[in-house]
């Protein structure tokens, strides 16, 4: 037993190799070998416990962590290990929570399932149990703050343990149900076990109502607000309900704490009112009731919330009696039911909730009632005189003729011509109007009147800096009813963004997104003809990399469009891409090493995440292959860019495996950035497009490599071009080693740097390691320096024959006195041409300054500086293929070490020869 105890300890030293394969050795074999044929005693039990828990935070590999799980698995049939390994597991993790640290986090709650798994720790203390619940949904809601792959794994863990071990899936139910595990600030172990509930419908049926006992208590009879989370983590719950449970429980709790502590749950109501599938006509006029005061409540928290309740009401009520009559209960409280709207916030609130009403589906009766809305606002905004009122209303009615062209009257007409002269602001939000309304087909045949106004707008707009926006709607109005000339907008519109990128807002920039596409999908020609595409491009690329995740949507739509309908623009985008890329970088590098906190510009006024530039990358990329497959090179070259690489593998963004950017994502399960999914690399994204990529590739090698060693890659001053050919020519090498190292050798033979150095002589050599400013025949000769004449001793009073004022610019020395007789003469001559004669003499003695030596030295200076030069690019390049040698035989050292040492042996030599670094 002593033998082995020191066997074990023994081994504590080799925990923290960093040897994947001696981890696994120790771990699969060394450890597993003394524990066979021993006795698990209190005191071995500790020291293995401490062995386990050192590998927490170094183990960071699959196969390492496996083995140690393993190790765990095995030994928790021990009684004294398993009460071990219990007590520091709950230490350990109850520090981390101290330290709200979340390193090691997802470990710790691994192998608290599988103590409850794999061990009879649930059955031996249920106080116990309860400790380790409790610190469980703890660490649980660190770790859900942190990536998707740990969320996921988390959430497969806890679903595998419930399914595995039912009785504990019970025994967690108790604990929660009696506030024993703190759910309420941990909501992520009550969402894990709703979700496997809804996924079993007996036990769903069998729990539903302590769920609802549950719901009721943490969230709408809480005493402070709760937190959002907690409302979402009862979606599972909320999505299975039934209208019994609705009219007997929710909708009257809902309905009675709305109208004690409307402040507390109306977040909650509305998760609660989203997440059910039931229709919901027979609790709007109910619910709308008590929901109403708080639209138009004074603080704008409380007022979006209640909107969004009216939405969900009218978006879930398929009665059309149900909408009418909420419109009618909207209708009476701007009437003055409930006393007189005294401040415009309590009108706009409830224009923005007759708003709300217009998702209601569709049917026969919303034509007659969206007729009725609209001649009803119509009088609203005749009868209101606030501006933020009228803009409340003009929303109000663009929402409710989108439902029903029916609803274009002629009143609406003529309000709408007589909106377009009132001031800016209402007179953009009557353009806004009709943007909506010329979204359907049929309502544009009702606004063909308003071309002549529109027309006006629309020159008054590119004549005026300050109505350039106006212009913009005015002319997709147009578009869309007429065709007209589109030259003068061709280069307005480039100006408008990049003039006003940061004052736009989503609905303005969607207009200009709109009309993009219908300029270059109906006339393309005539764009391109007067746009220039790198203008175009920029503003393309603005949007898809614009921060909102809506116009990023609406951008990847429309390009993809447009592209299509104008393929000559991809070529040029994508080139613009690349250098969007190195100019974002670029900026990234100033802001971390500048103490300016604007440092942006026209071209990059924001810098967009990664995960969006690699999004617009597989946007263009999968346009551009559609159309030009040899573009190829730009692609490769784009996707291994430092840009979107930055610290990660150098194929990142462009291999197959996995997903590489995961958008940070909170408890709730709703969405990944507004409901995008995590995107896939590049190379994927292709070939799922139906493009063969590495076909394309290896077809077009000769051509791919020669760029990416060409001026555009490894041989650009950028270095962060040369970065992107580097680690293109590396994945080359992956793909199709033996036609890639043909291909590099062949650039290499041809490389006319190396035939220049070839011809380098050894003075040429010398020059090169001489320093600037000396001469290579100077090395280690002493060069006299001119003395100052200030530094000698002058002669001073009457015996002082000339001037000295202190600096030797002024000091008149021997020589001008034996050149006396040649100034009198000059004196002799007439003004103008003492002018000449002075300049002429100023330039002889600024020659005679210097003697014949001198000149002499600055000729062969000039010369060597010259060589210098033209060998420091012989140099440069010299080394760069060097470096790109050495990482194409990292990316595959399997054949590089049949190929490569007698090219790498000759170029070391040549690098030697002038003494270049090696890289």
């Amino acid at each position: 037993m002593a033998d082995s105890l020191e066997s074990l300890a023994s081994l504590s030293a080799l925990v923290s190799t960093p040897s994947t394969k001696a981890r696994i050795q120790l771990f699969r074999h060394d450890i597993p070998s003394i524990l066979d044929g021993t006795e698990m005693s209190t005191e071995f039990a500790l020291v293995l416990v401490d062995l386990i828990f050192k590998t927490l935070s170094i183990y960071d590999d699959r196969g390492s962590r496996k083995a140690v799980d393993d190790v765990i698995v095995e030994a928790l049939s021990k009684d004294a290990f398993m009460k071990s390994f219990a007590a520091t597991l709950v230490q350990v993790m109850e520090k981390q929570l101290r330290f709200q640290s979340h390193v090691g986090c997802y470990r710790l709650l691994k192998w608290s399932c599988l103590l409850l798994n794999k061990s009879q720790f649930s059955s031996v203390s249920k106080n116990a149990l309860c400790r380790v619940a409790a610190v469980q949904a703890s660490v649980l809601h660190i770790v859900m703050q942190r990536s998707f792959r740990e969320r996921r794994a988390c959430k497969r863990t806890f679903i595998h343990l419930f399914s595995e071990s039912p009785d504990i899936y019970k025994t967690y139910i108790e604990e929660l149900k009696e506030a024993r595990v703190p759910y309420k600030d941990c909501p992520e172990l009550i969402w894990f076990i709703l979700e496997y509930s809804s996924a079993v419908p007996s036990l769903f049926d069998q729990w539903k109502p302590v769920f609802l006992d549950m719901y009721i208590k943490a969230v709408l009879n809480a005493r402070d607000k709760p937190e959002k989370a907690l409302s979402e983590a009862f979606r599972p719950l909320f999505s299975h309900l039934v209208h019994e449970d609705c009219t007997r429980i929710l909708i009257p709790s809902s309905v009675k704490v709305l109208k004690r502590n409307p402040e507390l749950v109306l977040d909650s109501v509305g998760v609660l009112l989203e997440t059910v599938n039931l229709d919901l006509s027979k609790y709007a006029v109910e619910i709308l009731s008590v929901v109403l005061p708080q639209a138009r409540h004074a603080d704008d928290g409380r007022r979006m919330a209640a909107l969004a309740i009216v939405g969900c009401l009218s978006q879930k009520s398929s009665n059309p009696d149900a909408v009418e009559a909420m419109f009618n209960a909207i209708k009476t409280v701007i009437g003055g039911s409930e006393g007189r709207l005294a401040f415009p916030y309590q009108r706009v609130g409830m224009i923005h909730a007759i708003q709300k009403l217009s998702s209601a589906p569709d049917g026969k009766h919303l034509n007659s009632l969206s007729q009725n809305i609209c001649s009803f606002l119509l009088s609203c905004y005749k009868d209101d005189g606030n501006e933020e009122v009228k803009i409340a209303v003009l929303s109000a009615l663009a929402s409710w003729v989108a439902r029903s062209p029916d609803a274009i009257q002629p009143d609406v007409v003529s309000f709408m011509a007589s909106g377009l002269k009132e001031k800016e602001a209402l007179r953009r939000s009557h353009l806004r109007c009709l943007r909506v309304i010329c979204k359907k087909a049929d309502a544009v045949i009702r606004i063909q009147s308003l071309v002549v106004p529109l027309v006006h707008l629309v020159k008054t707009g590119f004549t005026k800096a300050a109505q350039r926006l106006d212009g913009i709607y005015a002319l997709l109005a147009i578009s869309k009813i007429a065709a007209v000339d589109i030259k003068a907008v061709c280069n307005s519109v480039g100006k408008v963004v990049k003039g006003r990128a940061s004052k736009l807002s989503t609905e303005d920039c969607m207009a200009c997104l709109d009309l993009l596409v219908v300029l270059l999908v109906d006339h393309p020609h005539r764009v391109l003809e007067t746009l220039p595409l790198k203008s175009l491009s920029q503003l393309i690329l603005y949007f898809l990399c614009h921060p909102s995740w809506d116009i990023r949507k609406a951008a990847s739509d429309s390009t993809k469009r447009f592209l299509a309908a104008a393929p000559q623009i991809s070529e040029a985008l994508l080139l613009e891409f690349s250098n969007y890329l190195s100019v974002v970088e670029e900026k990234v590098v100033l802001l971390k090493t500048s103490e300016t906190e604007n440092a942006m510009d026209a071209q990059v006024p924001f810098i967009p995440p990664v995960e969006v530039l690699v999004k617009a990358l597989v946007v263009i990329s999968s346009a551009v292959m559609a159309v030009a497959p040899n573009a190829c090179t730009r692609i490769i070259f784009c996707s291994h860019h430092p840009c979107l690489v930055g610290t990660a593998k150098r194929n990142a963004v462009w291999r197959v495996d996995g997903a590489l950017f995961l958008p940070t994502m909170k408890f709730s399960p709703v969405d990944f950035g507004n409901g995008a999914s995590p995107p896939t690399r590049l190379q994927k994204c292709l070939q799922k497009l139906g493009f063969d990529v590495i076909g394309l590739l290896v077809a077009n090698l000769s051509n791919l490599c020669k760029d990416l060693l060409g001026p555009m890659g490894l041989m650009s001053p950028n270095p962060l071009e040369q970065e992107a050919a580097i680690h293109s020519l590396s994945t080359l090498m992956s793909i199709t080693p033996a036609d890639a190292y043909i291909e590099f050798e062949k650039h290499l033979n041809n490389l006319p740097d190396r035939y220049q150095h070839d011809k380098l002589s050894q003075n040429d050599i010398q020059i090169f390691r001489t320093p600037e400013g000396m001469l290579s025949s100077e090395q280690g000769v002493y060069v006299a320096e001119s003395v100052a004449m200030n530094n000698t001793k002058q002669a001073k009073g009457r015996f002082r024959v000339y001037e000295n004022n202190g600096s030797t610019d002024h000091v008149s020395s021997n020589h001008s006195v034996r050149r006396e007789p040649v100034n009198r003469e000059a004196a002799n001559v007439g003004k103008k041409d003492t002018g000449k004669s002075t300049k002429k003499a100023g330039n002889f003695a600024l020659d005679k300054g210097k003697t014949a030596k001198e000149e002499a030295r600055e000729l062969q200076l000039r010369d060597e500086a010259c060589v210098r030069k033209k060998v420091g690019v012989i140099q440069r390049n010299l080394s760069l293929m060097l470096r790109a040698l050495g990482e194409m035989a990292i990316a595959n050292p399997v054949f590089a070490h049949s190929q490569l040492p007698s090219l790498a042996r000759c170029l070391l030599i040549e690098l030697f020869a002038l003494s270049l670094p090696v890289v």
